[in-house]
């Protein structure tokens, strides 16, 4: 054959197979695949909004991994169910905080660490990146009722949004922002709570597949919709939830059923674990997801309002630099000091680490934050372990308060007889919580006033929150024998 006859023919076969070679490296379009959603705040539920909200200045920051079957799968049938990502693990790191009672803010960061995909070579696809950056997420929260305020449930308001950031190639970025408005509610029984929520996902469009006769699989807005039912005991919780969604574009319905359980450790700790199966066929719905982390709850320190500025407990007194009968030499005297054997800031009331929101007083042990308890029970909330955990580890380092007394007190509504049984089924409950906690139960009573000892007139509804508190009262001290010379100097 003529040489130049040659060149021709391979050129022309080149060119022939073009097609072919650039439909074989064709990637899918970018979008977002994760669908997982979370209470991140985890109040009431780690896995749907119940509208209740947490505390003012409360802070939770949760790290995760979450593990996905089969998230993607196309639905078209003359390929009978294409696997896509065969499996997918990614970590999570989401924190919440409240600026106030009724509003709450949050960040969701999640990455990529390992995704895995089916043999893609019959779909003319590239295989997707195997790791990368996911779309970061925020949201605010607004609360609009609350069952602990004497209405008939929780009832928030979320607007969520999603900014078009991250890896294209793995599946986990949209070509433009999403935006996910919601609206939550949920009511707490005797030792349950149940909460749904519902709301519309809005996001771009994209077709990602189609059939012969019409589009198959294509990712875009959607309804969707969440109820949960969840323990509110100490120690061990379970919750269970079903999720589902309903797209506004052609792509089928799914559905999720999910369930797990947490425990409250000490400091605000949290461990959980959930899992559980997805129904549907629904880009991101897997076959079964797996999630497994921790979380940490902590109060920031907030300035007082000028409405509850005045239910403020004193401040302790400031401290001369050279202190008798000061064990541990920081400059706090023990009487006061809530850690005397451990030395730590003035400021921090004599203790390393942690903020201390105990203050040991003449008479009194005050706290610098309330004990929550579940709407018109006696069950104490997680939120309020932390505090209770300081209350305990004061009276174990000092045992010379012999007695103390725990004193429930409530607001105005309801009738006395309510309200006596209330507060003391309350001041009972915080004090089995502290005999749990190593405190000798000789040394503790508790009393439950009712309504009787108002500290601010039942006006309002801030006023009535303060009235609904617990108190720690110093009725004994044993008195230690000193050198006479030893004197506390306090300025």
């Amino acid at each position: 054959m003529n040489p130049r006859h040659l060149v021709a023919a391979l050129a022309a076969t080149l060119l022939s197979q073009t097609p072919a070679l650039a439909q074989s490296e064709s990637r899918l379009p970018g979008f977002q695949l994760e669908r997982l959603e979370l209470n991140p705040s985890g109040v009431g539920s780690l896995l749907v909004g119940t509208g209740a909200m947490a505390p003012a200045g409360q802070l939770r920051v949760s790290v995760l991994a979450h593990h996905e079957q089969a998230p993607l799968t196309f639905s078209h049938s003359e390929l009978g169910g294409s696997v896509v990502i065969k499996s997918r693990l990614t970590t999570h790191a989401l924190a919440t905080w409240s600026a106030t009672n009724n509003l709450e803010l949050g960040v969701h960061l999640p990455f990529i660490v390992r995704q895995d995909t089916g043999s893609l070579s019959h779909l003319g696809l590239a295989a997707p990146s195997s790791s990368g950056l996911s779309t970061p997420y925020f949201h605010a929260r607004l609360g609009v009722l609350r069952q602990d305020t004497h209405r008939p449930m929780d009832l928030a308001l979320e607007l969520g949004a999603g900014l078009p950031v991250g890896s294209e190639g793995a599946l986990a970025r949209d070509s433009g922002f999403r935006f996910a408005p919601k609206v939550m509610v949920g009511r707490a029984f005797d030792g349950l709570r149940v909460g749904a929520e519902a709301g519309v996902l809005l996001q771009p469009s994209v077709v990602l597949s189609r059939s012969p006769s019409n589009v198959r699989d294509e990712v875009g807005s959607e309804l969707r919709f969440g109820v949960s039912l969840a323990t509110t005991n100490r120690g061990l919780r379970g919750e269970l939830a079903l999720r589902g969604a309903r797209p506004l574009v052609r792509s089928p319905s799914s559905m999720e059923l999910l369930g797990g359980g947490r425990y409250a450790l000490a400091n605000g700790m949290e461990l959980f674990a959930l899992g559980g199966l997805g129904l549907g066929s629904n880009p991101g719905t897997p076959q079964f997801r797996a999630i497994a982390g921790f979380s940490f709850d902590g109060n920031l320190k907030r300035p007082a309002s000028h409405e509850d500025s005045a239910a403020q407990p004193p401040a302790a007194p400031a401290i001369a630099r050279l202190v008798p009968g000061d064990a541990d030499r920081d400059a706090v005297p023990d009487s006061i000091d809530n850690c005397p054997h451990e030395p730590g800031p003035v400021a921090n009331r004599g203790c390393p680490g942690a903020p201390q929101r105990v203050v040991i007083q003449e008479r009194e042990l005050v706290i610098l934050d309330k004990v929550y308890f579940e709407f018109n029970k006696h069950h104490i909330q997680a939120v309020s372990y932390p505090l209770l955990d300081q209350v305990a580890s004061v009276l174990q380092q000092h045992p010379e308060f012999e007695r103390i007394s725990i004193q429930g007190h409530t607001d105005s509504v309801g009738n006395d007889a309510y309200n006596a049984r209330l507060s003391q089924a309350r001041a009972s409950a915080v004090r089995q919580y502290l005999e749990a906690r190593g405190v000798a139960t000789a040394r503790l009573e508790a009393h439950g006033f009712g309504e009787a000892q108002p500290a601010r007139p039942n006006t309002t509804d801030s006023n009535r929150s303060i009235n609904r508190r617990v108190e720690f009262h110093i009725l004994s001290i044993k008195q230690a024998q000193a050198p006479a010379h030893e004197k506390v100097s306090l300025r």
